[in-house]
């Protein structure tokens, strides 16, 4: 073996094979005081995918991969399917890190321009279902009873919709 990481062409293909593997392990050692040094804070999610891609490098089966992972991080280790996509992603050429961006659609349909629909529709028609509501603008029945409660302070009685602080004046009729 050579302990300073270089290699002669005596070695057998294992022994060449372990002094790589010995090579990367103190570049990743010395990659890891580096961040500790600059006390750069690497959340356990990033941790553990420069650790997968650490293992893809010195040859590991995504099988070891995991069970290394899961022993070092117990509860906290990634879903075997997380370290598994890791893996094809960095054996397929992957440097970066970073998850890829996902297409997103929006995250809600409680916008102002629904909320005033809603509450347009409910006072023109106090009969109507939250199923019915949510029909006629085209978004899910959840989202319009949010609305309703949430951002119109509203509840369902007896079939109609009504404000669910009444001031005195309501009180009174």
């Amino acid at each position: 073996m050579c302990g300073i990481g270089l290699c002669s062409p005596l070695h057998s293909q294992l022994q060449f094979k372990s002094c790589v593997a010995n090579s990367l392990a103190v570049l990743y050692l010395k990659w890891i005081v580096f961040l500790l040094s600059v006390r750069i804070m690497v959340s356990v999610n990033v941790e553990q995918c420069i650790n997968v891609k650490f293992c893809v490098k010195l040859g590991k089966s995504a099988t070891e991969m995991y069970d290394l992972l899961k022993k070092v991080y117990g509860d906290k280790c990634l879903s075997c399917t997380q370290v598994f996509e890791w893996f094809k992603r960095f054996k397929e050429g992957r440097e970066e890190i970073r998850d890829d961006q996902h297409p997103s659609r929006p995250s809600t349909s409680k916008t102002d321009t629904n909320i005033e629909k809603v509450s347009e529709i409910v006072r023109q028609n106090h009969s109507l279902s939250i199923q019915a509501v949510a029909d006629l603008i085209n978004i899910d029945k959840e989202t319009v009873q949010q609305i309703l409660h949430n951002n119109l302070d509203m509840k369902k009685v007896s079939l109609k919709m009504v404000l669910r602080l009444l001031t005195p004046e309501q009180k009174e009729i």
